[in-house]
């Protein structure tokens, strides 16, 4: 599918930029490269709202179970988790 796209001045400068300087081989790779990267990025940001999403989950179940939930325990373990999947 083709698109034809209007850019404001400094994201044209931009693309130019990366063409000029040979970190894109033209407009349109570097363009695709951006929304690649914007991709990437949201689907990261989801593994991570999943991820704590479902630990919410479980500490839900567990206090309507009536089982303890030690706090700093949980969080300790929601950032542990946080952690990981940020590096991924």
């Amino acid at each position: 599918m083709t698109y034809q796209i209007k850019l404001p001045k400094e994201l044209q400068r931009f693309v130019n930029d990366k063409v000029a300087t040979g970190r894109s081989r033209s407009p349109e790779d570097a363009v695709v490269d951006a929304v690649r990267e914007q991709h990437k990025r949201e689907e990261k940001k989801g593994r991570l709202k999943r991820a704590i999403r479902s630990d919410l989950d479980a500490a839900w179940a567990e206090l309507l179970a009536e089982q303890t939930v030690d706090g700093p325990s949980a969080m300790d373990s929601i950032r542990q988790k946080v952690a990981v999947s940020a590096k991924k």
